[in-house]
């Protein structure tokens, strides 16, 4: 498994809403077996445990604010990746 942090624009109301569309899930879960997206919030103290101070720091400089909230998004290792993970520079 695979995981990546997303941090989408827009409110987390309407990211739940399309996920729904998208996906099975309940209680801020989808999974179709190949993804596993859990919808974390800052208030609940998930979204950046287990984050450096300066891996919490490179966010807010990319996006210019600090997030509160975002999706942990798990992949499946019966995907492959390989063409789309980029060597960080």
């Amino acid at each position: 498994m695979r995981t990546v942090h997303v941090f989408p624009a827009g409110d987390w109301s309407a990211t739940a809403t399309r996920l729904d569309r998208l996906m099975p899930g309940k209680d801020g879960y989808w999974s179709d077996g190949k993804l596993f997206i859990d919808l974390m919030g800052e208030p609940d103290g998930h979204l950046f445990a287990g984050w450096t101070r300066e891996d919490v720091r490179l966010v807010d400089a990319a996006l210019g604010h600090r997030p509160t909230w975002g999706l942990l998004v798990g992949v499946s290792t019966h995907i492959d990746g390989a063409g789309v993970v980029r060597r960080r520079q």
